[in-house]
């Protein structure tokens, strides 16, 4: 029973050994046949044909999609400069469905001590990774947000656009009625 079992597994070895040299080895050639038609070939033909050299295929990595970014770690907030003690997005709580078929949402981000106009900081929302608006007061209207599950930061952000404290992430999911019509028209 040993013998065997060593003779097909050699028999295996020996085959996939053979199949990769091949198509290492493997050329392809192009012919023009009577007709005029261009024709590609792994099999050498008898008459005159050129061999054609095989530029690596080119690949590009795939962009990244809005829901992968709300999946994606959150940032690390921003070093914390003195003068901000605390940020927090209080309304949509974390985890909330909110079910509005114009997608509207109001979000609230409470912030200890307030604002520091003086110095050009602003209040920044972002959704999904993506700024949304500046606003110099402590909440934000939005509307026709898409449905699905959506991730919210709160930060201040310097006159420069640089993040001077960042809270923590919410993640709220938007639920709207679907346009797709069910049953008999």
């Amino acid at each position: 029973m040993f013998k065997p079992l060593c003779s097909m597994l050699a028999f295996v070895a020996i085959s996939t050994i053979s199949v990769f040299a091949f198509a290492a080895e493997s050329k392809i050639y192009k012919t023009v046949d009577k007709y005029g038609n261009v024709v590609f070939t792994d099999v050498a033909p008898n008459d005159s044909s050129a061999t054609v050299e095989v530029q690596p295929a080119n690949s590009f990595p795939a962009p990244s999609s809005p829901r992968a970014a709300s999946r994606a770690p959150s940032p690390p907030p921003a070093q914390d400069l003195p003068g901000y003690e605390h940020i927090a997005i209080t309304s949509p709580t974390n985890e909330l469905a909110v079910r509005d078929n114009a997608g509207n949402l109001s979000v609230s981000v409470e912030l200890d001590p307030g604002l520091n106009r003086a110095q050009g900081h602003e209040l920044q929302l972002l959704m999904d990774g993506s700024p949304l608006s500046n606003a110099a007061g402590s909440s934000f209207a939005l509307a026709n947000v898409d449905r699905g599950t959506h991730r919210l930061l709160a930060q201040v952000v310097d006159a420069d656009g640089k993040a001077i404290i960042t809270s923590e992430p919410i993640t709220f999911h938007m639920l709207r009625a679907s346009q797709i019509k069910r049953g008999r028209p």
